[in-house]
């Protein structure tokens, strides 16, 4: 029973390696651009951001018939055949149109799978084990990222389309949920202590949305850390490409870092875990924003991954106590969507900088976005310490 359990729970956990593999295009986007002249390269770039967008809506999809109208499993497998199908395909193809719609088939899959972990987490284990899987949760997207641009980057050299069969590294999860996952207890659509008298359905409360967006509007402030990095080493005459990509891979080590020392760190800090990341959050950005050496580039990019990958399962653990455990699947589409968003929006982000301001430096942005993450965690530290302490 014991052994089963363990290789249920790594089943469970194999999934979060499905949304890093959005990342894999990212390393070969130059080679790709050379392999579709006739294309622009901003058209280009979308290949590597349509997942995103089709993963936000199909996030919230997931969570709202996960455990209730569809089973988990049944999502699982979906999720995990889209993924490979849509990231594998493009290797047989020569049509950017086709590859593009391929993106999208993959964005289905990487949404669909999103919400599923963490619901599934908060199904499986008690209070005590959940901030340990949702730690190990936040290591394993960074890892798998770190794999996936690594070995992206490396067989680009050689053939930009080879790339894409990296994807078929979906099949390991693949098989393990066919294997060893077994669909949790069936979750009735949530209503509320009512509903035997057919009243109202539970609502999910404000406090997911603005938690969400708050989480959203975070990593909006961190990307472009991720997007200009390239351009402040190379402009600067810090470094050439391949350096640029070493201090975004400490990005992810960071991450690593934030999942690994999650549980303790939340065990110390309590309530105050998100302010206290924001703290590194802003150092980082700081030090991203003033440092003119490559290894405190590294350092500020280590410490902005660790704060997102901490704030991650913090923000999904605040989740967790305040909606009923029939909303989580759902819940965590939402904030998961509005993670999605927040990679989007940061695009259009920065270009509002520059309308308003007429900076066009790629360090600015990050600048504003150590101000900005300053007022988000002076307002969620005051909350905070409005905020009655909770009886358990």
């Amino acid at each position: 029973m014991k052994t089963k359990k363990i290789m249920a729970t790594i089943a469970v956990l194999s999934v979060f390696f499905l949304p890093p593999g959005a990342l894999i295009i990212n390393p070969a986007l130059q080679g790709l651009a050379e392999n579709f002249p006739h294309i622009p390269y901003t058209t280009v770039l979308l290949l590597a951001t349509v997942p995103n967008i089709v993963a936000t809506l199909f996030t919230i999809i997931s969570g709202a018939v996960a455990g209730s109208r569809i089973k988990y499993k049944t999502l699982l497998i979906i999720a995990c055949a889209f993924s490979v199908i849509g990231g594998t395909a493009p290797y047989f193809l020569n049509d950017f149109n086709l590859i593009m719609a391929c993106r999208v088939v993959m964005g289905v899959g990487l949404g669909i799978s999103v919400p599923l972990t963490n619901a599934l987490v908060f199904k499986m284990f008690d209070d005590q084990k959940r901030a340990s899987m949702l730690g190990i949760g936040s290591m394993i997207l960074c890892a798998a990222g770190m794999i996936y641009m690594t070995v992206s980057g490396l067989v680009a050299t050689v053939n930009v389309k080879y790339m894409w069969l990296i994807h078929l590294a979906g099949l390991i999860p693949l098989l393990l949920i066919l294997l060893f996952f077994s669909e949790p207890e069936k979750t009735e659509p949530a209503k509320t202590e009512n509903a035997a008298k057919g009243k109202d359905k539970i609502k999910i409360p404000i406090g997911i949305y603005l938690m969400s967006i708050t989480f959203g509007l975070l990593f909006m402030l961190v990307n472009p850390v991720l997007l200009n990095m390239s351009s402040i080493v190379i402009g600067e005459g810090l470094g050439n490409a391949a350096i640029a990509g070493t201090i975004l891979i400490m990005y992810k080590v960071g991450g690593m870092v934030g999942g690994a020392v999650f549980k303790k760190a939340s065990q110390i800090t309590g309530k105050y875990i998100i302010p206290v990341a924001l703290v590194f959050q802003i150092l980082g950005l700081g030090i991203c924003n003033f440092a003119n050496s490559i290894g405190m580039l590294m350092i500020g990019a280590a410490l902005t991954g660790m704060a997102i990958f901490v704030n991650y399962p913090a923000i999904t653990m605040e989740i967790g106590q305040i909606v009923p455990p029939a909303g989580i699947p759902i819940a965590s589409g939402i904030l998961m969507g509005a993670w999605n968003l927040g990679a989007f929006a940061s695009t259009f982000y920065m270009g509002l900088l520059i309308q308003i301001t007429g900076n066009t430096a790629p360090r600015y942005p990050i600048f504003m976005g150590m101000v900005f993450t300053m007022a988000i965690a002076l307002i969620w530290l005051f909350v905070k310490m409005r905020k009655k302490p909770e009886i358990s």
